[in-house]
């Protein structure tokens, strides 16, 4: 009898082990998925910035800069941007990450903005060569 629940005891155990590496091998899978899934996601953003960044300078291009430091504005600002991307790129790239891959390119995207304001603020040459003429 006490055989018995030896080996009850050792065919258990072994139950466990295997449920243990199992638990592991599936862990590891998920992590590896995971971290596959941001990287693809990343390069996505990466291979698509300058259609986004358009999109994302273009909808805020008239927005004063007291908003722009606004960070909750800003979020709210790529989110609508987000709407605004090609079908195709929104299909690649989550929402979430998007906002968090803008948000951590705060500064150039900024940067950008003031720029093209200032191109927009500047006299278009060719209605000085029309004026002239």
């Amino acid at each position: 009898m006490l055989k018995k629940f030896k080996d009850a005891k050792t065919g258990l155990n072994e139950r466990v082990k295997r449920t243990g590496d199992s638990l592991s091998k599936a862990r590891e899978s998920s992590v590896n998925s995971i971290k596959s899934t941001k990287d693809k996601s990343k390069q996505a953003i990466e291979k698509h910035w300058p259609v986004i960044e358009r999109v994302v300078v273009d909808g805020l291009i008239d927005i004063t800069e007291e908003k722009l430091r606004d960070e909750e504005f800003l979020k709210s600002s790529f989110e609508n941007a987000y709407e605004l991307l090609p079908t195709a790129v929104r299909f690649m790239i989550n929402r979430d990450k998007f906002i968090n891959f803008c948000v951590s390119r705060r500064e150039p995207i900024l940067e950008r903005i003031e720029s093209s304001k200032a191109q927009k603020a500047l006299p278009d040459k060719s209605e000085d060569i029309a004026e002239e003429s």
